[in-house]
């Protein structure tokens, strides 16, 4: 992916559409006042189309991830993935942090697992959560109930990869939607969410 602003172009690996990353965008558009935290950010490709919303504005992101890999069936190539950047001497914590600086996005980064992270956020007071953290059952079972009271009033919990991919994450998804009794949206190709009432 390539994005432009005025000083630079940055070209960004990773795993996220275009359709999903204005789709992204315009959420945070929309969603004014409170926190927006993004838990799994590898190297900044999703959080790349927040660039145009918050540049020159207050800062108001935080970018959460251990950068340790995943518990789910990409595990293995996370692991792999790290450990070849690691060798490459481009460590993946490293060029997250560059990407960033290059498209000038204020920001907080949190090194540190979701569920850990999830401790330093008041109740009610994150406008919108994006999940793209490990796609196990336990993790996003875990990180959706965690993160739930986090999100206030009209504010927004969304996710990646709601897709044949990761059942385990349409189950996850799916049990909270039912369990917490608040409707399951999609957004396009894999997005995920859910409104606050």
């Amino acid at each position: 992916m390539k994005l432009n602003n005025k000083k630079t172009r940055v070209r960004i690996e990773g795993w996220f559409h275009p359709e999903e990353g204005k789709w992204y965008q315009e959420q945070v558009k929309k969603l004014s006042n409170g926190w927006i935290v993004e838990i799994g950010c590898w190297k900044g490709l999703s959080t790349s189309y927040l660039a145009s919303v918050l540049i020159g504005k207050p800062q108001r992101l935080w970018c959460i991830d251990n950068w340790k890999g995943s518990k789910d069936q990409y595990s293995k190539l996370y692991r792999e993935l790290l450990e070849q950047h690691e060798n490459d001497g481009k460590p993946v914590p490293i060029q997250f942090r560059k990407n960033l600086k290059k498209l000038e996005i204020p920001y907080k980064m949190l090194e540190m697992d979701s569920q850990e992270a999830v401790s330093y956020f008041k109740d009610k007071s994150c406008s919108l959560v994006f999940l793209d953290a490990s796609h196990d059952y336990l993790s996003i079972t875990t990180d959706l109930k965690a993160w739930w009271p986090k999100v206030h009033r009209n504010g927004v919990l969304a996710g990646h990869d709601f897709s044949n991919d990761h059942p385990e994450l349409i189950r996850a998804v799916e049990s909270f939607s039912k369990i917490w009794s608040v409707p399951l949206k999609r957004g396009p190709r894999t997005i995920f969410y859910f409104i606050k009432p």
